[in-house]
């Protein structure tokens, strides 16, 4: 029995050699290298081992599109930017109808209609060359992204204009101012200069100026590559100037001139008359405007496209004033002068006022050149419009009342006042090229 239970024993254990030896047994691995310890580490202290090497790809981070453009500030890079330009544009020439000067034969007396009569000066425009001037322009943004910003600008022209000056050696022996005698007329002629009767000078002059200045806000509406659109909201103010003096000095030479002053008439040489006339026109436009600028960039060049239109109040005034003088040469002390002068007549109110709705759009166009990443050379074009103004010109009337003129001799003094003038309106375009350096920050 002994015998037996050993030899189930092994028939036992050679079975489970067996399937030991079937079985897959795992590759051993290599043993995880032990990372040196640190130069000064304590001994046992751990050890970082270095960060296993990543096989994702990497990522790119897009940088931001950067837009130039001569008169906006679109480059996102600059937060403050000036720009300074010189101007030569051309005004719409004030216009008059109106013959001031005339001369002729001592027979047509320079009267409008009589056989001789030519005019010396009206029938035309005053004005008619280009002004110069400069503009001044500031801003930044006021947000990290360069979206939402602050932008101001202010131009300022030249005061321009014309005159007249006759009675000169050279010039015509007879000159007269010309008038249709309220309310039936004739026509008649105030003289100046006659040969055997007065001796006299004139000088006309009229002159121009304008400027202006605006606030706006910006907001940058669209971004693409190459190009960018802002849009801006804020106040317009724009101030036109406009000045008419006309000054005669006639002096009585012989008995056979006369000339009325003040209901009395003068003869006799030495008597010397002196007629001044000033009419001035101021046009102040205040208004909210609304536009929009677009930009496009292509390496170095730059182009740039702006529109607005402001939508305000036009302030007209209107200076009437006109005095007439009398004195007597070889006599001392001051000249008599009472009011009223020729254009403007005795019994005129010195001021007119007015408030009228007016509409003041402009478009411009730029193109340049970045010298420098902070530098810009720009030139340009610019067209503006403004619906309502006055002008000195269109207030000068050949229709004009005798008995209110103290030097005719017609005049009747003591009249009741006769009111303002009547605002005569007009508008205004001006355009011309611009030429910069922009700077910025």
């Amino acid at each position: 029995m002994r015998k037996g239970l050993i030899a189930s024993i092994g028939a036992v254990l050679t079975h489970a050699g067996l399937g030991l030896a079937q079985a897959v047994l795992p590759m051993p691995m290599a043993p995880e290298p032990i990372p040196a310890p640190r130069e000064g580490a304590p001994p046992g202290s751990k050890t970082e081992s270095p960060p296993a090497m990543s096989l994702a790809a990497p990522v790119v981070v897009a940088e931001p599109d950067v837009v130039a453009c001569s008169s906006c500030p679109a480059d996102p890079s600059s937060k403050i930017w000036f720009r300074g330009e010189y101007l030569l544009w051309w005004l719409k020439d004030a216009q008059t109808s109106v013959p001031i000067l005339t001369t002729g034969t001592p027979a047509s007396l320079g009267i409008i209609g009589n056989p001789g009569t030519v005019t010396l000066l009206g029938d035309g425009i005053f004005n008619n060359a280009g002004f110069s001037g400069a503009r001044m322009t500031a801003g930044a943004w006021i947000d990290r992204e360069r979206r939402f910003g602050l932008e101001g600008s202010v131009f300022l022209l030249e005061q321009r204009g014309d005159s007249y000056t006759n009675g000169a050696p050279g010039n015509p022996p007879i000159f007269a101012r010309p008038f249709f005698n309220l309310p039936n007329g004739p026509e008649s002629a105030s003289l100046i200069n006659l040969p055997n009767a007065f001796a006299g000078t004139a000088l006309v002059s009229a002159s121009t100026q304008l400027w202006g200045a605006e606030a706006n806000g910006l907001v940058n509406v669209l971004r693409l590559s190459g190009v960018r659109l802002d849009g801006l909201a804020g106040f317009r103010y724009l101030d036109l100037i406009d000045k008419f003096h006309a000054t005669t000095n006639t002096e009585i030479t012989t008995g056979q001139g006369a000339s009325g002053f003040n209901g009395s008439i003068i003869t006799g040489p030495g008597a010397v008359i002196d007629i001044r006339d000033t009419l001035n026109t101021r046009s102040q436009f205040y208004g909210g405007q609304l536009g929009a600028r677009l930009a496009v960039v292509w390496g170095r060049w730059y182009a740039d496209l702006l529109g607005k239109v402001a939508l305000g109040c036009s302030h007209q005034t209107i200076t009437a004033q006109g005095n007439t003088s009398l004195s007597l040469r070889g006599v001392g002390g001051p000249p008599a002068t009472v009011p009223g002068g020729f254009y403007v007549v005795q019994g005129v109110a010195p001021r007119t006022v007015e408030d009228r709705f007016a509409v003041v759009p402009e478009v411009g166009v730029n193109v340049g050149y970045n010298v420098t990443p902070w530098a810009r050379l720009s030139v340009g074009y610019t067209f503006l419009y403004w619906s309502d103004v006055v002008r000195s010109a269109d207030h000068i009337s050949r229709f004009l009342d005798g008995s209110r003129i103290p030097s005719s001799l017609t005049f009747v003094p003591g009249q009741a006042p006769i009111g303002s003038l009547p605002a005569n309106n007009s508008d205004l375009w001006v355009h011309g090229l611009n030429c910069g350096l922009a700077i910025r920050y």
